[in-house]
């Protein structure tokens, strides 16, 4: 999944566990555990991953594939429905999703962005994305990008 490999790129790996920018213990490929601990199951899953012969980053990317799929579930639960958007938009959401989180990348904090995905204006949508935080100070490499592949996007 494009999705996964790009925000594995964007987080990167680190097998120590570090501060993120906002000051929260960061682990893996990003995965804030300061609000998402490690679970008893996703232990269990390491544990029979590395019976297997599998590596501690194999354990790290099938991670942050079930978070992905909360992300999707989650955007469904707020009225934002991935599959009715073009695959990038889905694809550059996902990864916002992922790396702001759901508490603070959703359509009640950011509405004139969710509205302009709505309203299919992707231009408007990725002006918005500029107007925040999260693109001056956070991740403003990466959010650059993104915001530069939603301008972008030809197709409806």
């Amino acid at each position: 999944m494009e999705t996964i490999e790009q925000i594995m790129i964007d987080e990167g790996y680190r097998e120590a566990v570090y501060l993120c920018p906002a000051g929260k213990l960061t682990w893996l490929f990003g995965r804030n555990i300061d609000d998402r601990p490690i679970t008893t199951i996703e232990w269990i899953l390491l544990r029979i991953m590395l019976s297997k012969g599998k590596t501690m980053r194999q354990w790290a990317a099938q991670l942050l594939m079930i978070e992905a799929d909360s992300l999707i579930d989650g955007f469904r639960r707020d009225g934002v429905i991935l599959r009715r958007l073009p695959g990038e938009v889905s694809c550059i959401l996902i990864n916002m999703g992922y790396n702001m989180g759901l508490s603070k990348f959703n359509p009640r904090k950011w509405p004139n962005f969710f509205k302009a995905i709505e309203g299919r204006d992707w231009k408007q949508a990725a002006i918005e994305g500029r107007d925040s935080k999260w693109w001056r100070v956070d991740v403003r490499t990466r959010a650059d990008r993104l915001m530069k592949a939603l301008e972008n996007v030809e197709f409806d």
